[in-house]
């Protein structure tokens, strides 16, 4: 059985950072990006109506990359970015991530949004998308008009007015931003109360990894409990129905 000769391998092996790092070397990201996708397709297919938003968390790692800066020599600490796109179904409750990317550092938000984003994200049109003051900018808004999606996303005081920005103001309702953005924080809390967003990796594909698992467990943990939750609604009928 190739289960027991696994588990006869782990036995034999220290289960060290090392041996990790080699082992994540045969796994392919994309892998873990579709799966998450997948799940997400499912999410959306038991539920009907939901919103989206987007925001980034950092993880750090136990590693210095040294910089120099006018002349000088400093070191900085290696981090990695993991940005989102979920989808928070009102009714249910539940939350999906629709698309994810891991960044090499501490990149900014709005440009892997554009970029990494929003390109590959399957989004339903006509459904609103809330994000900070981070995300606003007039290539981001155009982009979200261009997909049929309402922008609502915390726009910065004394940037520049052009026609996407401005049409974007108008459809803006800071109440319901405030009511739904910072649900997205309970996804990022929930991995965060696991690992403390901490990588001991030494590789950076490892380390990229690991933070898109981090990702994926989120996925699976929210269909389970999903899947749960449809049930449940069946068990009174069940029970008031006789069986004879």
């Amino acid at each position: 059985m190739k289960s027991q000769g696994f588990c006869l391998f782990l036995r034999r092996n220290h289960l060290i950072g090392s041996n990790i790092d080699r082992w994540f070397q045969r796994v392919d990201i994309g892998y873990i990006e579709k799966a998450s996708e997948f799940l997400n397709e499912k999410l959306e297919a038991m539920f009907d109506y939901g919103e989206y938003i987007t925001d980034a968390t950092k993880y750090t790692t136990t590693e210095y990359n040294e910089v120099f800066h006018k002349g000088q020599s400093t070191f900085e600490l290696i981090m990695i970015g993991l940005h989102i796109i979920v989808n928070y179904f009102f009714k249910e409750g539940f939350i999906s991530i629709v698309k994810f990317h891991v960044s090499d550092g501490w990149s900014h938000e709005s440009p892997i949004f554009r970029e990494k984003l929003l390109p590959e994200a399957k989004l339903k049109e006509n459904r609103r998308i809330h994000g900070d003051k981070g995300f606003a900018a007039e290539e981001n808004y155009e982009m979200l008009f261009e997909k049929k999606l309402i922008p609502n996303i915390s726009q910065k005081e004394g940037t520049k007015r052009g026609f996407w920005t401005k049409k974007a103001k108008k459809l803006y309702n800071n109440r319901l931003r405030k009511q739904i953005r910072g649900l997205v924080k309970t996804v990022f809390g929930g991995m965060e109360t696991e690992t403390d967003n901490k990588i001991r990796f030494k590789l950076e594909k490892t380390r990229k990894l690991y933070v898109s698992i981090r990702a994926l467990t989120h996925q699976i943990r929210t269909y389970f409990r999903a899947l749960v939750y449809q049930a449940l609604k069946y068990l009174p009928r069940f029970a008031t129905t006789s069986l004879f």
